[in-house]
C-alpha cells in the first residue's frame, strides 16, 4: 500500500471512529460534543477553572463561561470558590458524575468494538503503533490536554498514556 493510501485511511478510520463515539455518548445522555468533553474532563480534573476548562476544550471564554452555566443549571457541575476568591473551580455533582459514567460507558463499548476483530496479536503491535503516533502528534501540554478531554484515565493511566508521558517530556525538557 503506497503512503499516500495509508495517510488517506487513517485520516477515514480516525473520522469514523471520531462519529461513532460521538454519536454512541450523545445519545445516551443528549449532550453535545462540548458538553460531554467538559463532563469527561471535569471528571479526571476536578476543580479547574473556567479559563482552564476552555483552553482545554478549545473554546473562548464566554463560550466557556455559557457552557459551565448550562451545565450547572441541569445539576451537572458546581462552582466551588477558590482561595483567592477570584476564580471559581468546577467539579461534577452526583447527577455529573452518574452522566460522565454513561458517557465512559457509551464510548468504551464503541472502541472496544472497533478493536474486537483483531487477534491478540495484532491487537498488541495496533497498541505499539498507536502509541507512537500519539506521541509523535503530541506538542504541547495544552494539546495533550485537548487530545484526552475525552480520555477514561481509569483505563489509560497517566504512567502509561503516550500523550501525558510525551507533554511531560516537553515540559521538564527531557528526552
Amino acid at each position: 500500500m503506497k503512503k499516500e493510501q495509508l495517510a488517506n485511511l487513517l485520516g477515514s478510520l480516525a473520522i469514523a471512529v471520531s462519529d461513532a463515539q460521538s454519536e454512541a455518548m450523545a445519545v445516551r445522555t443528549s449532550l453535545n460534543a462540548s458538553e460531554m468533553a467538559a463532563v469527561m474532563t471535569l471528571g479526571t480534573s476536578p476543580g479547574l477553572s473556567i479559563d482552564h476548562l476552555g483552553k482545554i476544550l478549545g473554546l473562548s471564554h464566554s463560550a466557556t463561561v455559557r457552557l459551565v452555566a448550562k451545565l450547572a443549571a441541569q445539576g451537572q457541575i458546581a462552582r466551588r470558590p477558590r482561595a483567592d476568591r477570584r476564580e471559581v473551580g468546577l467539579r461534577l455533582t452526583a447527577k455529573g458524575r452518574a452522566l460522565r459514567d454513561r458517557l465512559v460507558t457509551a464510548r468504551g463499548r464503541v472502541l472496544e468494538g472497533c478493536i474486537a476483530s483483531l487477534p491478540a496479536a495484532e491487537r498488541a503491535a495496533f497498541g505499539r503503533l498507536v502509541s507512537t503516533l500519539l506521541e509523535t502528534l503530541t506538542a504541547s501540554r495544552r494539546q495533550a490536554d485537548h487530545i484526552c478531554r475525552l480520555c477514561d484515565e481509569t483505563v489509560c493511566p497517566l504512567e502509561s498514556c503516550p500523550v501525558e508521558r510525551k507533554a511531560v517530556r516537553l515540559e521538564t525538557g527531557a528526552p
